[in-house]
């Protein structure tokens, strides 16, 4: 190969080690200072990695020590956010071959899709004139799915006309949680969705997708419920509130009083900015298309 790219941890070791066997079996000889053959690249992908201590496995941190030491040996580091390429400098890793190269999203399937709105609101039991405001996100702490139901407890005690969706796999005991934590707030007729294969219907269905997330890299979510004309409420972590620019509404973390409130500014929004949806489809078009990482990843690497 000419190139070998891998992603994460866990295969960026083992990519260099492959590389290493490449080279030997294949690749440069070097005699008396000079090099022949041809030389395998080696791209890595790295991501948001300062989850916090209490987050990661006893065995990350022994990882992260070897992924570092093996960086020197990567020809290019590629992280798909700012805040990952500043956390991999912080690390350790060599500032001088990090690159960000944002995630691409597949505009022509995350499209707005009205028959997809229609099928799935009628599943759900959701009414015309009902706002439904929704969160896409597997059951995961970082996603912090807690803040988004305190949040949505506030605004289900303001005003009635809201309907709130949790959508994303989780275990049964995880959801138990949820739903408990919901109780426990007030909470009543939220949409418990699961897991879904119809994810372009379900951003279609939402009026608002909400990003609660205390910590994130590039949120795919975001981007692809933007790919569908859908208005996003985000965190403020990572390049969040970069995906969204000035077209979304971004609140601090961990506050769910601040989220609630950016949920009803957005809810304004939708009633005076008549092309706010063609308007965050366009810029995911713009800076965040599949093909505008093809060509930047292929810039780099060849």
């Amino acid at each position: 190969p000419e190139a070998i790219y891998s992603l994460l941890r866990v295969p960026n070791i083992f990519s260099a080690l492959a590389v290493f066997f490449v080279q030997e079996r294949f690749g440069r000889k070097c005699f008396g200072g000079k090099c022949f053959g041809r030389k395998c690249k080696l791209i890595w992908g790295v991501r948001n990695i300062d989850l916090g201590a209490d987050y990661l496995s006893f065995l990350q941190p022994c990882a992260q020590k070897i992924e570092i030491a093996l960086s020197r040996f990567a020809d290019l580091i590629i992280s798909n956010s700012h805040a990952g390429m500043q956390g991999a400098k912080a690390a350790g890793f060599p500032s001088e071959r990090i690159q960000v190269i944002y995630n691409g999203i597949d505009t022509d399937r995350f499209a707005f899709d009205f028959n997809g709105r229609k099928r799935v609101r009628a599943e759900w039991g959701v009414e015309a004139n009902e706002r439904l405001i929704g969160i896409v996100a597997r059951v995961d702490p970082m996603k912090d799915p807690p803040n988004f139901l305190r949040a949505c407890a506030l605004l289900f005690k303001r005003r009635g006309d809201l309907r709130f969706a949790v959508i994303g796999g989780g275990s049964d005991v995880e959801f138990a949680a949820l739903k408990t934590v919901a109780e426990n707030c007030g909470l009543t007729g939220v949409i418990w969705a699961g897991a879904r294969n119809d994810i372009p219907a379900v951003f279609s269905a939402l009026d608002i997708s909400v990003s609660s997330s205390w910590s994130e890299s590039f949120s795919n979510v975001i981007a692809e419920s933007m790919s569908c004309g859908c208005p996003c409420v985000v965190t403020d972590i990572a390049d969040s509130a970069r995906i969204v620019g000035a077209l979304g509404v971004v609140v601090p973390p961990k506050n769910s009083a601040a989220l609630a409130n950016g949920i009803e500014q957005m809810l304004a929004r939708l009633q005076t900015e008549t092309l706010l949806k063609q308007q965050i489809r366009s810029r995911v078009i713009e800076h965040f298309s599949l093909e505008t990482m093809v060509v930047r990843t292929e810039a780099m690497v060849c």
